[in-house]
C-alpha cells in the first residue's frame, strides 16, 4: 500500500509538472538565450537560419508565451545568419552577435543603431559592471565599456 501511495504521489507530480511546460519556437535553431536581470518575463533568443540576412532575434515580454521578432522578421543584420549570442539590457533593448557579422545594438523598437565588432564571429556576451565582455571565435575577448556601445552612430 505504502508503494502505492508513492507511486500516484509520483504521478500527481509528474502530471502537474508536464501542465506547466510549454514547447515554443518549434522547428527553429536556437542559438543563444537571454532572460533580463531586471525582468525575467523579458526573454530573447537568436536563431540559426540557413542563409545570409535570415538570421533573427526573437523576444517574449511575458514569459515566454508569445514570441515576436526583435525587428519585424528583418534580420539584425544583412548578412546574418546565425545570431550566436544575445544579452538583455534595461527595458527590452538588446545587444545581439552573430557570426562573422559582429555585435549589433538593437533598441527596444527593433531599430539598429549601433555597430561594433563588424567582422568578427561574437559567440558570447556577458554583461556586469557596465562592462560588456564579447567572446569571439578566434579573436580572443573583448571588454567594452558599456556606455560607448550604446551610443547611437553619427
Amino acid at each position: 500500500m505504502r508503494f502505492l501511495a508513492i507511486g500516484l504521489a509520483v504521478l500527481v507530480f509528474a502530471a502537474e509538472a508536464a501542465a506547466e511546460s510549454r514547447h515554443v519556437l518549434k522547428g527553429r535553431i536556437i542559438r543563444a538565450l537571454a532572460i533580463d536581470p531586471g525582468n525575467p518575463d523579458h526573454i530573447l533568443v537568436g536563431q540559426k537560419a540557413g542563409k545570409p540576412g535570415s538570421g533573427l532575434v526573437f523576444k517574449s515580454l511575458d514569459g515566454g508565451k508569445s514570441w515576436r521578432t526583435q525587428n519585424g522578421n528583418a534580420p539584425m543584420a544583412p548578412a546574418a545568419a546565425d545570431v550566436q549570442a544575445v544579452a538583455a539590457l534595461s527595458g527590452t533593448a538588446l545587444l545581439a552577435g552573430s557570426w562573422q557579422d559582429g555585435l549589433a545594438f538593437i533598441t527596444k523598437d527593433g531599430e539598429v543603431t549601433n555597430r561594433i565588432l563588424k567582422g568578427k564571429a561574437v559567440i558570447h556576451l556577458k554583461i556586469a559592471d557596465q562592462t560588456l565582455y564579447a567572446g569571439t571565435w578566434g579573436d580572443g575577448l573583448h571588454i567594452l565599456p558599456l556606455a560607448g556601445i550604446l551610443l547611437k552612430n553619427p
